[in-house]
């Protein structure tokens, strides 16, 4: 038998182990906002990118379809749960992606603002105006507070 007291167990202080627990936890958090934020930004990117490409092959189409047939204007139907395309533009362009809705048809041949398009999550849910050739026919302004998302600022 020693003369030396025994060491006393440590005792874990309950409210240090509160405070670590609530600094991970803020910090976990913070990190996960900001991750969901970019993310949520990147993939909004993604579908406007994807929404400028669709509007692409359907100005290309729609410029086959005038050379070959010396028409004006095309009219096609679109079906936005499958994608699918019919009318007189089909046999350039069969699908598109689903989801967008379409207006201001017919295009018209040599139009500046010839259709619109608009797909949920891309460019704050407003429709875009391309030219008969698929091409953005305005600059997008997001600083602007007052004028909209296609502003006539710079026509391209």
């Amino acid at each position: 038998m020693s003369d030396t007291p025994a060491e006393p167990e440590p005792k874990n202080n309950p409210l240090v182990l509160t405070i670590i627990v609530t600094l991970v936890g803020a910090a976990l958090i913070t990190a996960g906002y900001c991750f969901f934020k970019y993310f949520k930004r990147v993939r909004g990117q993604a579908r406007e990118t994807t929404l400028v490409g669709e509007a692409r092959q359907i100005g290309s189409s729609a410029q086959q379809y005038f050379l070959t047939t010396g028409q004006t204007a095309v009219t096609f139907g679109y079906n936005p749960t499958t994608g699918a395309l019919s009318g007189d533009i089909t046999p350039w362009l069969v699908c598109t992606g689903r989801g967008y809705t379409f207006d201001h048809l017919p295009i018209e041949s040599g139009a500046s603002q010839a259709f619109t398009m608009q797909h949920a999550g891309a460019f704050n849910n407003e429709p875009v105006w391309f030219t008969d050739e698929g091409k953005v026919a305005f600059e997008w302004d997001f600083d602007h507070p007052n004028t909209g998302p296609y502003t006539p600022l710079k026509k391209k």
